[in-house]
C-alpha cells in the first residue's frame, strides 16, 4: 500500500532558485534575533515559565509566518516541505534538552546564568549547522547517492538511541576531561563572565576561563553530536539548501525557550526517546529506498556493468505530505502514551527526622509562650528569638516520666 501510494506520488516541480536578498534578508533576521535574546537574560535572573513558554509562542508563529512567504511566492509544495523540516528539526531538538538539564545539573550552573549559556551555545551551533547544511548540499549536488548513506547512518543513529542512556555523566565524555585539563579554568563561576583575569599564589595575573565558559563548549559540542543526525534527516525531507537552512535555523532559535518552557515537564515524557528514534529510522528508510536504485544505476553505469535485474526503475518517493504524517502520528503517539502511562507519583514515607521536627513544633506552638520560646541550638544560642536577642536561659528539661506539669516556659525575654 506504501509503494503503490510513493509510486503515485505527484513529482515536484523544478526547484526555485532564491535569490541572494533571500539569503541576506533571513542573515540579517537571525542576528536581530540573537540580539533580541541576548537583551532577554540580561535582567540576571532565572526566565520564569511564563516568560519561556511566550517566547516559544513568538519564535514558532514566526516560523509559522516565513512559512506562509514560501506558500505565496513559492507554492504549496516548498511550503509542505519548509514545514516538515521544520517540525522534524524542532522535534529532535528536544533530545538536546535532555542534555542541556545533564550539563547543568552536573557543573551547578545557577538558573540566572542558564539563559547566558544557551544563547551563546545556541550561536555556536547555528554557526557550525550552517557549515554542515553547506557541506552536505555540496556533496548532495555532486552525488546524490550520498544520501543512500545518510540513510543508513540515520537507520543505524535510530536503533542505537533506543539503547541510549539519557541520564549519561558528562564528565565520561573523553571531550569534556579533555577541556577540563587543557583550559586554565576558574574553581567555580564569576558572574556572567567568560574570561577574567586573576592573580595566583604567587602573586602573577593570570588569564583565565571561567566555569560559564566550560559549560558554552559542552553544549556547543553537544549539540555537534546531535546535527550529526538532524541534518542528514533534514535532507531527507527536502535538498534545498534555503529551505533546510531556514527550518534548521527557526528550530534552533525556539530551543531556548523550549528548554526553560518545559524543563520542568521532559523527564515525564518517557516514551517520546523511542518516538525520535523512530522517526529517524523512518527517514533514513524512506532516504535508502527512494534512492538507492538510482546510487546502484549510477555506480554500474560509473563501473560500466550491467544493472542487476532486481534493481527496481525508480525509488521510493513519498510525498511530504505523507512524511509529515508520519512524522506528526509518532510524536503524537509517544507523547499521549507518555502522559496516560505515567507512573504514579509515590508519595515518601515520614522518616523519623521529620517526626520529631512536628513533635518539636507542636510542642512550641502549643505553650501558651510559645512565641518567645527560645529551643536551643547546637551552639547554645537560642532560636525563635527576636534577631539580636540572646536567650538568658534555656528551657529545662521536661519532668521524668509520670510528672503532669509541663515545664515551665521561658518569659525573661518578653
Amino acid at each position: 500500500m506504501l509503494w503503490t501510494l510513493a509510486q503515485a506520488a505527484p513529482i515536484p516541480p523544478v526547484a526555485p532558485s532564491f535569490p541572494w536578498y533571500a539569503w541576506a534578508a533571513f542573515a540579517v533576521f537571525i542576528l536581530l534575533a540573537m540580539v533580541v535574546d541576548l537583551n532577554v537574560g540580561k535582567s540576571g535572573k532565572a526566565m520564569t515559565t511564563k516568560t519561556a513558554l511566550t517566547w516559544c509562542a513568538i519564535w514558532v508563529s514566526l516560523a509559522l509566518l516565513f512559512n506562509a512567504w514560501i506558500w505565496y511566492a513559492y507554492g504549496a509544495v516548498y511550503a509542505e516541505q519548509f514545514f516538515a523540516g521544520y517540525l522534524l528539526e524542532y522535534s529532535l531538538s528536544v533530545d538536546n534538552l535532555f542534555v542541556f538539564v545533564l550539563v547543568f545539573a552536573f557543573f551547578r550552573t545557577p538558573s540566572e546564568l542558564q539563559h547566558r549559556a544557551l544563547v551563546w551555545g545556541i550561536v555556536g551551533a547555528m554557526v557550525l549547522r550552517a557549515a554542515m547544511i553547506l557541506l552536505g548540499a555540496a556533496l548532495i549536488q555532486q552525488w546524490k547517492g550520498v544520501l543512500v548513506f545518510f540513510g543508513v547512518f540515520l537507520l543505524y543513529s535510530g536503533i542505537m538511541m533506543l539503547f541510549h542512556d539519557e541520564d549519561e555523566d558528562p564528565s565520561e565524555k573523553w571531550w569534556v576531561r579533555f577541556l577540563e585539563k587543557r583550559l586554565p579554568l576558574t574553581d567555580g563561576y564569576r558572574g556572567d563572565s567568560f574570561v577574567v583575569k586573576e592573580a595566583d599564589s604567587t602573586g602573577r595575573v593570570k588569564t583565565l576561563f571561567t566555569r560559564l565558559f566550560l559549560v558554552v563548549l559542552v553544549i556547543e559540542a553537544s549539540d555537534v553530536m546531535f546535527a550529526v543526525d538532524s541534518v542528514p534527516a533534514i535532507f531527507g525531507v527536502t535538498d534545498i539548501p534555503f529551505i533546510v537552512f531556514t527550518s534548521n535555523m527557526f528550530a534552533i532559535l525556539g530551543l531556548r525557550s523550549l528548554y526553560f518552557g518545559l524543563s520542568g515537564a521532559i523527564q515525564k515524557l518517557q516514551y517520546l526517546n523511542y518516538g525520535l528514534s523512530l522517526i529517524l529510522a523512518f527517514i533514513g528508510l524512506k532516504m535508502i529506498l527512494g534512492e538507492a536504485p538510482h546510487a546502484i544505476t549510477s555506480f554500474c553505469q560509473w563501473r560500466e556493468m550491467a544493472v542487476p535485474g532486481w534493481v527496481p526503475a525508480k525509488g521510493l518517493h513519498l510525498t511530504t505530505a505523507q512524511s509529515l504524517g508520519v512524522i506528526v502520528g509518532i510524536l503524537a503517539i509517544t507523547i499521549v502514551l507518555s502522559i496516560v502511562l505515567a507512573p504514579a507519583e509515590e508519595e515518601e514515607p515520614e522518616t523519623s527526622l521529620s517526626s520529631s521536627s512536628a513533635e518539636l513544633r507542636a510542642y512550641v506552638e502549643g505553650d501558651d509562650a510559645g512565641d518567645e520560646l527560645g529551643v536551643p541550638s547546637d551552639d547554645g544560642d537560642a532560636v525563635g528569638k527576636p534577631v539580636g536577642e540572646a536567650a538568658e536561659a534555656t528551657p529545662p528539661k521536661p519532668a521524668e516520666a509520670g510528672a503532669s506539669d509541663p515545664p515551665p516556659a521561658d518569659t525573661s525575654g518578653a
